[in-house]
């Protein structure tokens, strides 16, 4: 399992460096694209029944109208066609809805998946489409690629007490320590080598609030997974299990920095 791990990191590392660093602001934002329906794909796969496709449909054009548009035309399209998609699913279900459904939980699991993947996976296009957009875009994921490592192999080698046994088993406190210290390292890396103009306390702060949102990622996607009991969202990545599993640090992780860098930073 653990050479899985590694040699599927060590594949998508180069393409990551090419993508992020030369790929331009297309390439980027159809690989965004491309991962998004990917993890939605696995997402309704848990929770939507074998009737509910053409929610399912629905849902995945929503999540690619949106991430489009936020390349298009930034942020201030973002919550325009959340809305516009809102309407729309909700319009289809008064179509599809069929006796024994329950209505609010359909619609709910159908526009949360688009919240929950694409609307949070949007903010890295358009944190890459800021100034010094790709050094913010290697900052997150290295982070968030420290947090995840360092919490797996602290946790594997040294966790004793059990962080949130009834969400996730196999999470400890000692692991959740050793993430934290992997993406402080990090980050502390980034802010002498790229980030230099940032201030010491906003790099701290930073990645300190991406550690602790990866984390809250983490054990909401293990949350789901357990009450659809479901081990891996899906078998695409050996070694790590779906693309859900490899991107639920990121998908809370990234907005934080899209906020803190234009609110904050600036």
């Amino acid at each position: 399992m653990h050479l899985k791990r590694w040699i599927t990191a060590l594949c998508a590392l180069p393409f990551l460096l090419v993508l992020v660093g030369y790929g331009g602001t297309w390439a980027f934002a159809l690989f965004v694209v491309i991962i998004a329906l990917l993890g939605l794909r696995e997402y309704y796969a848990m929770v939507l029944t074998g009737g509910q496709k053409i929610l399912e449909g629905a849902g995945l054009a929503s999540g690619c109208l949106l991430l489009v548009g936020s390349c298009l035309y930034g942020l201030e399209a973002v919550s325009g066609i959340t809305a516009v998609c809102f309407i729309g699913i909700c319009t289809l279900c008064l179509f599809l809805l069929k006796k024994g459904d329950t209505a609010s939980d359909i619609l709910t699991r159908t526009v949360c998946g688009v919240i929950y993947i694409p609307f949070l996976l949007s903010h890295l296009i358009l944190l890459r489409n800021q100034a010094d957009g790709s050094v913010w875009i290697f900052f997150v994921l290295f982070v968030v690629f420290a947090l995840d490592t360092c919490a797996y192999y602290a946790g594997t080698y040294a966790g004793r007490h059990k962080l949130y046994p009834r969400i996730s088993p196999n999470k400890t406190w000692e692991g959740a320590a050793g993430g934290l210290t992997g993406a402080l390292s990090v980050g502390l890396f980034f802010k002498v080598f790229f980030l230099m103009d940032v201030a010491w306390t906003h790099l701290i702060l930073l990645t300190f609030c991406v550690a602790i949102s990866g984390q809250i990622g983490d054990l909401v996607e293990s949350m789901i997974k357990r009450s659809m009991n479901v081990k891996d969202s899906g078998r695409l990545l050996p070694g790590h299990g779906g693309i859900l599993d490899r991107i639920d640090s990121l998908l809370f992780a990234s907005p934080i920095v899209y906020y803190y860098k234009i609110w904050i930073i600036r």
